[in-house]
């Protein structure tokens, strides 16, 4: 693993982990980047390997934009550094695919304990986040299942792709009349009111 980026909206962060890493890796390229756009025009015109990503990224949350970037970069790494230590918070973004999860209050170590075990294709829980996860052993959090039908599922994930009523009826050979009632089923489902608490709820949950 030779790219790593650090996902971050502080400047001390990122410049921690450039010092910790380039201390014990200096033949690593390091990169980083403050905000979505950056990250996103990054990851365009560079490989990068392994990705360091706040959850709370300036104006942007990235429980909304993981799933996306580990569609597009399959091989891509991606371990949260976070202050968020709650289970709710792991299990959504590990049902997105994240490779690994480490507190910002861990010592520097736990960066470079993340660095070997996704290098090994290991999921990597921090010292503090193991030992949250023993003291909450007993509990476990499950996804609620909401149960779609295949024409359910169609319809969902045209309107994740940004579908008009109009444009999933002509893809789907449907009446507009129809699409609507699918949506009004879907936002019930999901104990939603409006659209846009339907995308949010459908991405935290994984319905990607």
């Amino acid at each position: 693993m030779l790219n790593i980026t650090i996902a971050d909206d502080h400047d001390l962060i990122i410049n921690g982990f450039i010092e910790v890493i380039k201390k014990e890796y200096p033949d690593k390229n390091i990169f980083s980047a403050n905000n979505l756009d950056a990250l996103k025009n990054l990851l365009e015109r560079q490989p990068i390997d392994l990705l360091f990503q706040d959850i709370r990224f300036g104006k942007e949350d990235a429980r909304l934009f993981i799933q996306q970037i580990k569609n597009q970069y399959p091989l891509l790494k991606i371990v949260i550094i976070s202050s968020f230590d709650d289970l709710n918070n792991l299990q959504i973004l590990k049902n997105q695919g994240i490779d690994g999860y480490i507190l910002k209050s861990d010592e520097n170590q736990e960066i470079l304990n993340a660095i070997v075990a996704v290098e090994n294709g290991t999921f990597y829980f921090s010292k503090g986040l193991r030992s949250l996860l023993t003291e909450n052993s007993v509990v476990k959090i499950k996804k609620e299942e909401i149960y779609l039908t295949p024409r359910e599922k169609e319809v969902l994930s045209l309107i994740l792709n940004e579908k008009t009523t109009k444009e999933i009826a002509a893809i789907l050979f449907l009446s507009e009349k129809t699409v609507e009632n699918y949506r009004a089923n879907l936002l019930l489902k999901f104990n939603v009111k409006f659209l846009a608490g339907l995308v949010k709820k459908a991405v935290l949950e994984g319905y990607v």
